[in-house]
């Protein structure tokens, strides 16, 4: 249930992140690129060492994205609007990574 829960927390964000481009007057990616394919890789590699295997492949995208959303914060070249969404997004995805810190804990 968590996992479907960050699973819809992504899809907003997905859709969120869109409409800022669009706002900004260009048009959003129509595919993923590389980092993604890194992304389902890692999880599709997690699989082979079970579910903690799955979860470190999480908890270590996790870590790249609280990264980049830190990187674009500090950069504060948005309005303060723009800036708002992504410091939400941000919460969501530190909530995400606690939440795989404390379960991978637990099955340590």
């Amino acid at each position: 249930q968590t996992l479907e829960e960050f699973r819809a927390d992504h899809i907003r964000h997905v859709d969120e992140l869109k409409e800022l481009v669009h706002w900004m007057g260009a048009a959003p990616a129509k595919t993923g690129d590389a980092m993604q394919i890194l992304t389902r890789g890692k999880v599709a590699l997690g699989n082979l060492r079970g579910d903690k295997g799955i979860l470190q492949a999480m908890k270590s995208n996790e870590d790249n994205t609280n990264a980049v959303y830190e990187k674009e914060i500090g950069k504060l070249r948005y309005s303060q609007d723009m800036a708002d969404v992504l410091k939400h997004h941000l919460d969501d995805e530190r909530r995400h990574r606690a939440w795989l810190v404390r379960t991978l804990e637990t099955l340590a």
